[in-house]
């Protein structure tokens, strides 16, 4: 498998915010918790980082990496992620495919599915992504967690913008796609109600994040991000991570 210095060569800018991360993440822990993050064998949890949450939000701010919980038997279990704001507890795993499933014994895979019942029961909301997912499909992959914003109201986790959660997920969907969008599309995309998504497209022209692509007569038909935002949005990140 590739190496982890292999993925902090190409992104000067999530380079030094990934650095600076797990800085944090292994002073904060002891133990169990800190031998994970110091082994070399988290390649699938940085591509993770690098190909779907970076690009989403901008912000590593309310994530853990290894996160500590006990589980029911007063056993200690590790979640590949945790995100947490407010009273919303997000689990996200990584999976890849021959580690989790195709070489383990059926302890563990049981193991594995009374660990799932247990966060259920604690209430966290569970995310589980493949590596090849994250590999091959990294735009469905942040679709999904900026889903998971829109839904759940959790407060935005990024440091450039202060927008609902909802706004804040149609301005990233906007963004990451090439050419125009419709409010039926962005609705369609996000899972949200179309009178939602039209009136956040609305408020996102109003505070110049995107642009208005066409109209038919009066009407706003189709949207397209900014540009210049964009760009202005990439040096403040660039500054951020200096």
């Amino acid at each position: 498998m590739e190496p982890i210095k292999e993925l902090l060569k190409s992104d000067e800018s999530f380079d030094r915010a990934y650095a600076r991360f797990m800085e944090e993440q292994i002073n904060g822990s002891s133990g169990e918790r800190k031998r994970r993050l110091l082994s070399d064998k988290r390649y699938a949890e940085t591509l993770f980082l690098k190909e779907v949450w970076w690009p989403a939000f901008l912000s590593f701010r309310r994530l853990f990496a290894e996160y500590e919980i006990r589980d029911f038997k007063d056993g200690w279990r590790y979640l590949d992620f945790a995100f947490i704001v407010n009273a919303v507890l997000i689990c996200i795993e990584i999976d890849p495919f021959g580690t989790h499933f195709r070489n383990i014994d059926r302890n563990r895979y049981d193991d594995n599915l009374h660990r799932h019942n247990d966060l259920v029961l604690d209430d966290w909301k569970i995310f589980r992504f493949s590596l090849d997912d994250i590999k091959n499909n990294p735009r469905r992959c942040q679709q999904t967690l900026m889903q998971a914003v829109a839904k759940w109201g959790v407060e935005d986790t990024s440091n450039l913008l202060q927008l609902h959660p909802i706004e804040y997920a149609v301005w990233k969907w906007v963004e990451s796609n090439e050419g125009m969008v419709t409010p039926i599309s962005v609705a369609r995309a996000l899972r949200i109600n179309r009178e939602t998504s039209a009136k956040y497209l609305k408020l996102l022209v109003i505070k110049g994040l995107i642009l208005p692509a066409s109209k038919d007569g009066k009407k706003v038909m189709r949207y397209q991000a900014n540009s210049s935002v964009i760009s202005c949005r990439n040096r403040t990140s660039q500054r951020l991570s200096n």
